[in-house]
């Protein structure tokens, strides 16, 4: 009987000195997990776009006006209703405070891509591309994506979906660059 009390006692310091070191192991990466946590939210870290830096020009010719010129890239959809929003309040934007250096890269869609050309090519210089050449070399994922080059056609900006803050971005960047003549053609929006 005693060995059986005897036993039983082990087997509880074993089941108890395992579940304590399970415990305080569970309790370092617990504490290591919100350290890391509270860095992230302590920094603004956003990790870069992998478009950043890339020549625009390797995949899509450019128009003219864009050529060693900075400019503004879309990309779009035809189905996109977004899209067809953000780029006619593009267009009221280029006509209150003047034209600016832009190029549409629209996704393939065999049944619409027809009437997407018809609405905006007199006033847009259009490419059309597939989703996987926009997403495996861009990063594309959403539309309409806005990004901003600079004169040699790199990727500078990838900028959020909203047509106001990609206008203001290029002016501030023609800006930054004291391109007085780009400058003169266009009027500030803030």
């Amino acid at each position: 009987m005693l060995k059986g009390w005897y036993l039983l006692l082990i087997q509880t310091i074993v089941f108890f000195s395992l579940y304590s070191c399970l415990f305080l192991l569970m309790l370092n990466q617990m504490n290591q997990l919100r350290r890391e946590i509270n860095f992230l939210n302590e920094s603004n870290y956003i990790p870069p776009d992998p478009a950043l830096g890339y020549e625009i020009k390797r995949l899509f010719p450019l128009p003219q006006s864009m050529i060693n010129s900075p400019g503004l890239i879309i990309f779009s959809a035809p189905r996109c209703p977004h899209c067809h929003t953000k780029l006619e309040a593009f267009l009221d934007l280029e006509e209150q405070f003047g034209k600016i250096p832009t190029l549409i890269i629209l996704l393939d869609d065999i049944d619409h891509t027809k009437r997407f050309l018809e609405k905006y090519n007199p006033f847009f210089t259009i490419n059309i591309s597939t989703f996987e050449k926009m997403h495996n070399e861009l990063g594309v994922e959403r539309f309409p994506t806005f990004m901003l080059i600079d004169e040699t056609s790199r990727i500078i900006d990838v900028l959020p979906p909203n047509e106001l803050i990609a206008y203001n971005a290029y002016v501030s960047y023609i800006k930054q660059t004291k391109n007085f003549k780009k400058l003169k053609e266009i009027r500030i929006v803030f």
